[in-house]
C-alpha cells in the first residue's frame, strides 16, 4: 500500500508542490484539498512614501499584481517568495525564512544605516506576528495593507475518503491556521505522518492523533520537502515496501 500525500495549501501553491512530488515519487498518490481559498478583497493603498514592498508569502505577490500594483523593490520571506516576486517584475531580496527572521534582518539593516523606511507589508486578513509594529518601534516608516482574505474551506470528499482508509497519509502543514483548520475536520483511521513548518504548527494541531511528526529544520519550502521525504520513507518502511537505509 503506497503512502499518499494530502496537500491542503491554497490551490496554486498545492499544484506547484504536487508537481514536485510527482517528479520525486511518481508512484505516490497526491490529493489536493485546500483548507483555505485566497480571495483578493482589498484595494491598493496610496503609494506615497513607499520605497519597498514587503512580501511574507507568494499570495501577497499575487494579490498585489491582481490589484494592479506596480513592480517595486521588495524584501521577502524565503527564496520561493522572492522568486515569485521577481517573476512578477519586482527586484526582490530574500531576508530570512520566516517573519521573525525577516523583521530582525530589516531592523539590522536599519541600524546599519542601509534602510530608512518607506516599507509597505502586503499581507492577508489573517496575519501572524507584529512585523509592522516591530519596525515602527525601531523608527522605520512602515505600514501594512491586507489585500486578500484566506477563506476557510472544508476538506474535499476525496480527502475525507483518503483519511478514512488504511493508506498512510503524509500531510505537510505550513501554518498554525492550516493546522487548526485541519484539526477541526473529522478524521478517520489513516496513519497520519505530519510535516510541520514549526513548533507553533504542531501546537495548533491540538489533540490530533499522528503516527509520526517531523518539524522542518528551517522554516522554508526546501526544509519542508526534506521533512516530507523522511516521512514518506518512514511510511514505506512501515508498509514493508522499502528497506531501511
Amino acid at each position: 500500500m503506497k503512502p499518499a500525500f494530502l496537500l491542503t495549501r491554497p490551490a496554486e501553491d498545492a499544484r506547484v508542490m504536487a508537481a514536485q512530488l510527482a517528479a520525486l515519487w511518481p508512484e505516490a498518490p497526491v490529493v489536493i484539498s485546500p483548507l483555505q481559498r485566497i480571495v483578493v478583497t482589498g484595494a491598493l493603498p496610496d503609494p506615497g512614501g513607499v520605497e519597498r514592498l514587503v512580501f511574507t508569502s507568494r499570495n501577497g505577490v499575487r494579490s498585489w499584481a491582481a490589484c494592479g500594483g506596480p513592480p517595486l523593490p521588495a524584501y521577502t520571506v524565503g527564496e520561493a517568495t522572492a522568486a515569485a516576486a521577481r517573476e512578477a517584475g519586482h527586484a526582490a531580496d530574500a531576508l530570512g525564512g520566516d517573519v521573525e527572521a525577516l523583521g530582525a534582518a530589516l531592523i539590522a539593516k536599519a541600524r546599519e544605516g542601509g534602510l530608512r523606511g518607506g516599507l509597505l507589508h502586503v499581507h492577508g486578513v489573517n496575519v501572524r506576528g507584529n512585523l509592522v509594529e516591530r519596525l515602527v518601534a525601531e523608527g522605520l516608516s512602515a505600514r501594512g495593507v491586507a489585500l486578500y482574505d484566506q477563506e476557510a474551506q472544508p476538506l474535499s470528499r476525496q480527502a475525507r475518503v483518503l483519511l478514512a482508509g488504511n493508506t498512510p497519509v503524509v500531510l505537510p502543514l505550513f501554518s498554525p491556521r492550516s493546522a487548526a483548520l485541519f484539526e477541526a475536520e473529522p478524521r478517520g483511521k489513516a496513519p497520519l505522518y505530519v510535516a510541520a513548518m514549526s513548533v507553533a504548527v504542531v501546537r495548533a494541531l491540538g489533540a490530533c492523533q499522528m503516527t509520526k511528526c517531523a518539524i522542518a529544520l528551517r522554516p522554508d519550502a526546501a526544509s519542508m520537502m526534506e521533512a516530507m521525504a523522511a516521512l514518506y520513507r518512514a511510511a514505506r518502511r512501515v508498509e514493508g515496501r522499502e528497506a531501511p537505509q
